[in-house]
């Protein structure tokens, strides 16, 4: 009877921890580990040519035969464009300042003759026709004066008539003042007429030259020609059209490099200018190098650089970036994380003898969390020694509530 007593104690003790056991949350618990963190976004992207020549009317006019099209592979100095220009106004405006030089050269020479008319023996002299004439007048009448005088002395005339010769005298003298004055006003009106006649003439030349030049200029880019090998991307210019000075004509696509755009997540803060990344589609897997990172609205804009001689313009890559951490972190897996109103924390697995032998709690570990990836998250503080926690229950848990563990054997033994 004893041996059958303890065997049925035996198997009631069993059953009723077996049944106690079903109604524990059952759990899977995981160990915090030594790690790096492994970065990853993946961002579909396409190319488009770094290398980006185009092609401006350097004048304006008429596009009467466009001579390529798009899509097309071009050479160096290949004809794009014939253009015609507005030579008849050129050619009108040119004749127009030859007569008008003409005209000038002739008022230039009529001012000179003036100028030696009044020249006189030295810079501070002038003389004309009238001065002359005044001269002869003025000698004449200091003769008259002097006749006089001796006829007053011997009393042949009177004294009024000595005052008339002498007035005679004076008025010639002032009248010859008035005259010179009036012949430097002249001179200096007309050396001033004859600089400013100079200055225009100047104009005229420099009006010349320009229209010269146009026409050379229309000479030259009748024809519009290609500035680099490449491919032809887009034509600006169709024929028969107005093409303004400066006015874009053509974009053609040169070389071998290529910038990828595509755009990233605003919480991505693994990627930076200088990476390396990979870009895979259906027909390439290629390298690429991030050359810059750029915030928007929507996300940020990340810009890649690529060398291909195989890549063409508008191709799509799917841009994968990876990025380990530099440093080692204590590190538990995302969803072994919990958060509430106190701040983040985990749920440590402990083991204690209970009624029905050893058993497993929760008990509640704060922890301060720093950088994660897609699978782990940093403990920067909080966790000083390695120890079993809770990464998946089928029922909630909190701390105290005791728990069955389904791999208790991967850390504690029996």
């Amino acid at each position: 009877m004893g041996s059958f007593s303890i065997a049925v104690l035996a198997l009631l003790i069993f059953f009723s921890k077996t049944i106690y056991t079903y109604h524990l949350p059952a759990v899977s618990a995981v160990k915090p580990q030594n790690g790096t963190l492994d970065k990853w976004e993946t961002s579909p992207g396409i190319a488009n040519w770094a290398g980006l020549e185009k092609t401006y009317a350097p004048l304006g006019g008429i596009v009467r035969e466009v001579l390529i099209k798009e899509g097309e592979r071009i050479k160096k100095g290949q004809p794009l464009f014939k253009m015609e220009y507005d030579r008849d106004e050129a050619l009108q405006k040119l004749q127009e300042t030859k007569n008008n030089r003409v005209k000038l050269e002739l008022e230039i020479r009529k001012i000179n003759l003036k100028l030696n008319q009044t020249a006189g023996s030295s810079d501070k002299e002038v003389s004309s026709y009238e001065l002359e004439l005044i001269d002869l007048d003025i000698k004449k009448a200091e003769a008259e004066l002097s006749d006089a005088e001796k006829l007053y002395k011997v009393g042949a005339i009177t004294k009024h008539d000595l005052d008339a010769a002498q007035t005679n005298l004076e008025s010639l003298r002032l009248k010859r003042e008035n005259a010179e004055n009036n012949v430097k006003t002249d001179r200096a009106a007309l050396l001033m007429d004859l600089e400013a006649k100079k200055a225009d003439l100047k104009n005229l030349d420099l009006q010349e030259k320009s229209y010269q030049e146009k026409l050379k200029e229309y000479d030259t880019y009748s024809v519009i020609t290609s500035s680099a090998d490449g491919l032809l991307l887009t034509v600006s210019a169709e024929k028969g059209a107005r093409i303004n000075e400066n006015e874009l004509m053509a974009s053609i696509g040169v070389g071998n490099q290529f910038t990828v755009e595509c755009t990233i997540s605003l919480d991505n803060n693994f990627v930076i200018a200088g990476d390396e990344c990979e870009l895979e589609n259906s027909s390439h897997v290629l390298k690429g190098v991030v050359s810059s990172v750029t915030p928007t609205a929507e996300g940020k804009t990340v810009k890649v650089a690529i060398v291909s001689d195989e890549v063409t313009a508008g191709e799509t890559f799917d841009v994968i970036f990876e990025k380990s951490s530099a440093v080692s972190y204590t590190l538990v897996p995302n969803g072994a994380l919990n958060q509430d109103d106190d701040g983040y924390f985990l749920n440590l697995i402990k083991r204690r003898d209970g009624i029905l032998g050893k058993e497993y709690y929760i008990e509640r570990l704060d922890v301060f969390i720093g950088d994660s990836d897609s699978e782990n998250t940093a403990i920067v503080k909080g966790i000083t020694f390695f120890e079993p926690i809770v990464l998946v229950s089928d029922k909630p848990v909190t701390a105290g509530d005791v728990i069955s563990i389904e791999n208790a054997g991967d850390f504690f033994e029996d």
